[in-house]
């Protein structure tokens, strides 16, 4: 009997541990996505899989409010790995220790001369999703330079990452050296096949769009009659 229930615990900690995995086939996230109309989203969707650099790795597609581009992803041994073109760079490092660095680099090249950026581990720890043990780690970035996986990052702030769903802000860092340029932030939900469906409640749906022209039609559908 005691060797039963040995197994099923066994059995039971290889599916906590065993089900997860970056970036599968159909993967979908949703982000905030600030306007001038309001506040919409803008998603990244795992299409598929390719080679690149003879590895093999995800292409992840952005896509809604924002111009569609391909990025590309692949996770080694508790590394993720991104590129949109030229060698591939250190994303997240789930094996980091507090205190250690790594360069991330901006995927979509909107500075010239500010491509990449140097992020230190603050904290470290582990959180369960849907019956699933994943790792996180806390990060900062370490430059004068606005850079954060949140829209509109300043100096000193931290940004939680998730293993198998990434960081709390945006997947991909970013350099904010445009100016009233419109970048995603802060991540809705997570959603695929062998985690399931994980929401961060910033907003009520996945999918909910706020503009103006709501609000306006909102504003005059409330009256008071006679109009004097």
């Amino acid at each position: 009997m005691k060797k039963v229930l040995l197994l099923l615990i066994l059995l039971n900690s290889s599916f906590l541990f065993a089900q997860s995995e970056w970036a599968p086939k159909g993967a979908i996230w949703h982000y905030n996505y600030p306007s001038e109309t309001g506040i919409q989203y803008t998603t990244i969707e795992s299409v598929g899989d390719t080679i690149i650099h003879g590895i093999e790795c995800k292409i992840l597609q952005t896509s809604l409010n924002l111009d569609p581009v391909r990025v590309y992803s692949y996770y080694n041994d508790g590394i993720v790995w991104v590129t949109k073109k030229g060698p591939f760079h250190k994303l997240y490092d789930f094996n980091a220790n507090i205190g250690d660095t790594w360069q991330v680099i901006d995927v979509f090249g909107r500075c010239q001369t500010d491509s990449l950026a140097t992020v230190i581990v603050d904290r470290i720890g582990d959180t369960t999703i849907n019956n699933i043990q994943l790792s996180y780690i806390v990060v900062r970035f370490l430059t004068s330079a606005r850079w954060g996986f949140e829209c509109y990052g300043t100096s000193g702030t931290s940004y939680k990452i998730i293993e198998n769903i990434g960081a709390l802000g945006y997947m991909f860092p970013q350099s904010f050296c445009a100016i009233d340029f419109p970048y995603p932030c802060s991540l809705r939900c997570y959603s695929d096949s062998k985690l399931g469906t994980f929401e961060t409640g910033i907003a009520d749906s996945c999918n909910l769009t706020v503009t103006e022209i709501n609000e306006n039609l909102l504003k005059k559908s409330i009256a008071i009659y006679p109009n004097p």
